[in-house]
């Protein structure tokens, strides 16, 4: 949160800065509970004020915008004493302390106290909503205990008016909304067992939801029962007033004399309204058991204040200050300042338009040559939307922002990843847009980056959730979450609204389920253009060579010619497919192009370079080291912590591969640290594991403590480790020796023809796939052949492993769990990239180990069969070259021409 600027010092004083309404209460408990419901009423950019300077100090204030009924941006400040304070009455001084601090920095036309109170009327029923149109102040006259009575000064039309203005004709539903609410609260805390026992034996009644002109009593003392006032019969006229509270009249009574003395902090001619809500009897023996009804009075003063201000209330600029409009607003928070830089002007679109055609596929039917100035021109046709969509660091917002720069329509550029949710979320700029929707003369092209955003956002809060209570406070009145809020936008704005929308797919889920909705939602009148930006495989070595030279030309514009040639001939180095240390490049994207350019040795003439060394020194320049030393701390490293980092998956698997060596430095004291990490070893983080195994003195060591400590690491990661360690030891030590006799003491242990359909089934087929391979590496081979054969004849040991292997080569980590949920369910847990992916390895194997006499080929074989059929039957066969596989598998199937029947 941010501070507001500090007010200035006048001659007299500091100058206030005008607001359009300022709510206040005495104690600071009652604001922050008001604060929150505000929120949830759509009030929005929530401030903490900065309020101790010039010598004023004490005030305790927060600042929130609202859309008023002319769909103006509001601000109001709701400010209380600090909980600080001295002043432990709530009476005369510190009514006054509070006002004069609030003028000290700020000024408005229109004020509203709001407080809890107590019933003092015998009808009164508690949590009513009360305007306070007349209030007196009862003390004590002298020390015989007789009372005097003295009245303030309140604007009864202004009260009035407000209350007309509420039940006014046209308000209907707004009040029925209203009860409804107050209803489900009041319904809650019915539920309370000793709520409902004083309901039962009507000791107390609650409000039916109706906001009442009430007359207010003021005490200056804690009253502890009706009968300390109701004794004197000086007050007779006051038994049937309807509540009582401590300072009401002196905030009355301190306005009305500030607004004749003191024009400089408070207009004459600003208004005050008091919204009171009983929530006890003023009964000593009864307000421990309705403390649960402070919360619901201040619920029930939030329905009607926030309706009265957003809904109701006509607002009205002054001379020097006029409030924005949505539009504004939406420019204000967003627009260009959410724009990608660039690094060469839109203007002549030309190189971008060479590199985006080497990575964009396109459902045009149109065939030309692709073109961003051409995609600008097609946005102003209101009958055509535009959805770019791919993988993390492909450039899709790059893309966006050219077509932004290009395009001559009125337009608005909106980054859902980049909005500060604490102050703007997606429900508030989705009202701001409707509104605009709703003004605008002409038609607009809405630029939507990040959509993805809005459906991470939505699954994180599920996780966070402990009780539906929790998850009902995410919604607003409606129910609406923010997936629900933006494609009610797309459906309702389609008739003025262009859509240009960019989505990262998430590697969790299938690729368009989203998008698939936004494209129900708006296909019914647009035509809709789908752009996917893919990455480029590393073994079309001309595309990646284009696509690096295109790289280069546009985005290191500051280097030299002599740098430009050295980092394209490093790039071909790092990137080359021939070396075994290097092949864990797969594919060429944006991402890893803006991670060479952070690497200093690649502008110059380097020998050796690899992406290990590429990706830790980026992440030690990047203070991601730090993320290892604290997740230590933590003892744990779990995706909420991943999340932290850069959306980057080199720089996510080297993090967590050097949290796991970490660990396995000091085994001994890290073993439940070790058990508590359920990620599998994707080949990325396996890729970096090995850099820092191999150059290490200690592997022998740690291979000695880890086979001292077998038996007490976890089972699911139990072989994964034995894998590693025994990957990265010289074949005929005595400690490698030991390695492979544990390996098939444990393999040994497993029955193929005797695992269960449960998940430790799945275990068990995971850790024998495991074992076989590292044995098989070995030179003994028995084992994977035996499970070959179990693959050619058995439908779950297919599909377990088919899951592992999309998983293991997803570019992410995962967990033991991902993997047997996919392996019973395939469908919709299977992306694009994983696809990609997972061909890119099989080419590989394949085609440098043509032998069918090979155990392990012949099990990606069986892999690549299973990995065709799943993609066709899960409905994403256009993400693979089928007539390419088709062919690559009738000719696997001659080599192999024993399985072909299979």
């Amino acid at each position: 949160m941010m501070s507001t600027k500090k007010n200035t010092p006048g001659k007299s004083g500091p100058t206030p800065e005008y607001v359009d309404c300022i709510i206040f209460s005495i104690l600071k408990e009652e604001k922050e509970l008001f604060i929150g419901f505000l929120r949830k009423k759509g009030f929005f950019d929530r401030e903490v004020c900065e309020t101790n300077a010039c010598g004023h100090s004490g005030l305790s204030a927060e600042k929130l915008s609202f859309i008023d009924k002319n769909r103006k941006i509001r601000t109001c400040v709701v400010c209380s004493l600090a909980r600080n304070e001295n002043i432990k009455e709530m009476g005369n001084a510190a009514a006054y302390k509070l006002l004069y601090i609030i003028s000290r920095f700020y000024k408005s036309g229109f004020y509203i106290n709001i407080g809890v109170v107590g019933a003092f009327g015998a009808k009164v029923k508690l949590g009513e909503v009360f305007l306070v149109s007349q209030n007196v102040c009862v003390t004590k006259k002298d020390s015989n205990g007789t009372f005097s009575q003295s009245t303030a000064e309140i604007n009864r039309s202004i009260v009035q008016s407000v209350f007309d203005k509420i039940n006014a004709a046209g308000h209907e539903e707004l009040l029925w909304q209203i009860s409804k609410n107050i209803k489900a609260r009041l319904d809650a805390v019915k539920a309370d067992r000793e709520i409902s026992t004083l309901l039962a034996g009507g000791e107390i009644a609650l409000t039916e939801g109706i906001v009442k002109c009430g007359r207010c009593i003021t005490f200056p003392h804690v009253l502890k029962n009706k009968a300390e006032l109701l004794s004197d019969k000086s007050l007779d006229t006051l038994k049937d007033w309807d509540i009582v509270d401590m300072e009401a009249y002196y905030f009355a009574d301190w306005f009305d004399l500030m607004k004749k003395i003191d024009p400089r902090h408070c207009f004459p001619k600003s208004d005050l309204l008091i919204v009171k809500s009983p929530s006890d009897t003023c009964e000593e023996t009864l307000k421990h058991k309705l403390g649960k009804l402070r919360k619901v009075a201040m619920g029930n003063i939030s329905e009607y204040v926030a309706a009265y201000l957003s809904e109701i209330h006509k607002f009205t600029d002054g001379k020097t200050r006029k409030a924005m409009t949505c539009e504004e607003y939406l420019r204000s928070k967003c627009d260009k300042k959410h724009l990608p830089r660039l690094s060469r002007a839109a203007s002549d679109t030309t190189d971008y338009d060479t590199l985006f055609s080497l990575i964009a596929e396109t459902n045009s039917p149109s065939g030309s040559p692709f073109s961003i100035s051409q995609l600008a021109k097609d946005m102003a046709d209101i009958h055509r939307a535009l959805i770019i969509t791919g993988g993390p660091g492909k450039g899709e917002n790059i893309l966006l922002a050219l077509i932004y720069e290009c395009c001559a329509s009125p337009k608005l550029y909106i980054d859902f990843n980049k909005l500060d949710r604490e102050r703007c979320g997606v429900e508030t700029i989705c009202r701001c847009l409707l509104h605009l929707f709703e003004s605008a003369s002409g038609n607009y092209v809405l630029f939507l980056a990040n959509l993805d955003s809005v459906v991470k956002k939505k699954e994180d809060d599920k996780k966070k959730e402990d009780d539906k209570k929790k998850d009902d406070d995410k919604k607003d009145a409606d129910g609406q979450n923010d997936v629900e809020k933006v494609l009610n936008i797309l459906d309702s704005c389609k008739d003025k609204f262009t859509f240009c929308i960019t989505y990262n797919t998430n590697q969790d889920k299938t690729d368009c389920q989203f998008i698939t909705e936004i494209k129900q939602k708006i296909n019914a009148n647009k035509e809709v253009v789908e752009i996917t930006l893919n990455n480029i495989c590393s073994y079309n070595e001309d595309k990646v060579a284009s696509y690096v030279n295109c790289y280069a030309s546009l985005f290191l514009a500051d280097k030299t010619e002599a740098e430009k040639s050295c980092f394209i001939e490093n790039c071909r180095h790092v990137i080359s497919v021939e070396d075994a240390l290097k092949k864990e490049i797969k594919h060429i994207d944006w991402q890893l192009m803006q991670l060479f350019g952070h690497f200093d040795k690649m502008f110059m003439k380097a020998e050796h370079l690899n992406i290990y060394e590429i990706i830790s020194e980026y992440c030690a320049g990047h203070r991601l080291n730090e993320v290892v030393a604290e997740a230590m701390q933590r003892e744990n490293i779990d995706r909420k912590y991943f999340g932290e980092l850069e959306c980057n998956v080199y720089c996510r698997a080297f993090v967590y591969a050097r949290y796991l060596y970490q660990i396995l430095l000091d085994l001994e004291k890290n073993i439940s640290l070790l058990n508590r990490s359920d990620f599998y070893l994707s080949d990325f983080i396996d890729y970096f594991m090995h850099h820092l195994l191999s150059g290490s003195a200690e592997k022998e060591r740690i291979c000695c403590t880890l086979l001292k400590h077998i038996d007490e690491v976890d089972n699911n990661i139990r072989h994964e480790l034995l894998y590693l360690l025994s990957k990265n030891l010289s074949g005929d030590n005595a400690v490698s020796g030991e390695v492979k006799s544990v390996v098939r003491q444990r393999i040994d242990q497993i029955n193929l023809n005797d695992i269960g359909t449960d998940e430790e089934g799945c275990m068990k087929i995971i850790q024998y796939r495991t074992y076989a391979l590292r044995l098989k590496d070995s030179g003994n081979a028995e084992y994977l052949q035996l499970f070959v054969e179990k693959m050619k004849t058995d439908k779950r040991f297919r599909r377990v492993n088919l899951a592992f292997f999309l998983n293991y080569y997803s570019q992410k980590e995962f967990t033991y769990a991902e993997v047997v949920g996919m392996s019973k369910e395939m469908k919709g847990k299977i992306s694009g990239v994983m696809l990609h992916n997972a061909l890119y390895k099989l080419r590989r194997i394949l085609r440098e180990g043509m032998n069918a006499g090979d155990a392990e080929v012949r099990m990606y074989y069986y892999t690549l069969k299973s990995l065709v059929d799943v993609a066709v039957r899960t409905g994403l066969g256009d993400k693979i070259d089928r007539a390419a596989c088709a062919g690559w598998m009738q000719e696997l199937d001659v080599m192999f021409e024993e399985d072909a029947a299979s």
